[in-house]
């Protein structure tokens, strides 16, 4: 159950906006713990990593970072509903819905007049770029739905279709996916400053854990990370983990059968080894359901 992931106050608002998210959400990114957004991205560990993903990689926008940088957030989170096909370099971009929950009261009307649609009764402010990585050939265009419903408490999504079912679940006030039926909530550490999951719904043909249901990884204070699948496909999560070793560096992935159907990797670290903790990170990502071309 949510109970075990949040002290009591943080708890209850983050289970309320988690019913906002559609029964087909695939994997859930959350920053947990209060965290400033500085005025650039940083993907330099995990956590970090993370962090921007939770706050729907605003990095894409400048105009709405420069708002929002120097503020604290409380807590946020990303549920993807859909990874799109990359195209270029960088992370894919995805079907989703976001939640920032702030630690001061934002000033009304945050991101300047807006002449957007209505939704539920608030005004949308939306946005377009393009995606820093992407084909000059093939320029990709992402969107940034973005709703103030409470003076402390954003709402983005990549779509208006999203932005709108969410705000529907929201005044309706129905649950509409019991979240406590998942086994990966179950292995959420609730003192981790991040987390994610992945709850598996859609398999592309390219992805190398075929045989998984699932996926949860708490992020790590220390050098050295672990994650756990659920899935019986032993060997071909062994050949997943092998895609991070280094022997020069002595860097090793340590794959054990906890119990039946839950398998972890482990990789020890060094504190000083930056190229396998961002070698981790990507790693990461793809066992999410991100395409990652660098």
């Amino acid at each position: 159950m949510l109970l075990i992931l949040f002290a009591c106050g943080l708890r209850a608002q983050v289970e309320q906006h988690l019913s906002w998210l559609p029964p087909e959400t695939e994997t859930l990114i959350v920053a947990a713990q209060p965290f400033t957004i500085g005025p650039r991205a940083d993907f330099d560990t995990p956590t970090l990593t993370l962090r921007e993903i939770a706050v729907s990689l605003i990095a894409d926008f400048p105009s709405v970072r420069a708002q929002l940088a120097g503020r604290e957030i409380r807590w946020a989170f990303t549920g993807v509903i859909e990874f799109n096909e990359l195209t270029g370099f960088g992370i894919s971009t995805t079907k989703s819905l976001t939640v920032i929950r702030f630690g001061a009261v934002l000033p009304q009307s945050i991101f300047g007049p807006q002449s957007g649609p209505v939704v539920s009764g608030f005004r949308v402010a939306s946005f377009k770029s393009i995606r820093e990585g992407s084909l000059r050939s093939r320029p990709e265009t992402v969107e940034l739905h973005a709703v103030q419903t409470a003076p402390d408490t954003l709402v983005l999504a990549t779509s208006l279709d999203v932005l709108r079912l969410a705000l529907e679940r929201r005044e309706s006030g129905v649950t509409v996916r019991d979240l406590s039926g998942l086994p990966e909530w179950q292995l959420v550490d609730p003192n981790v400053p991040a987390f994610a999951i992945r709850h598996h719904r859609r398999l592309r043909e390219d992805e190398p854990l075929q045989e998984a249901t699932g996926l949860v990884y708490n992020a790590s204070s220390g050098p050295s990370q672990r994650v756990v699948f659920l899935t019986n496909g032993q060997s071909e999560l062994t050949a997943f983990a092998g895609e991070l070793e280094d022997v020069r560096h002595g860097r090793t992935v340590k794959v054990a059968r906890v119990a039946p159907g839950l398998i972890t990797a482990d990789l020890p670290l060094k504190a000083d080894d930056e190229d396998g903790r961002a070698a981790f990170t990507l790693w990461l990502l793809v066992g999410l359901g991100y395409d990652v071309s660098i």
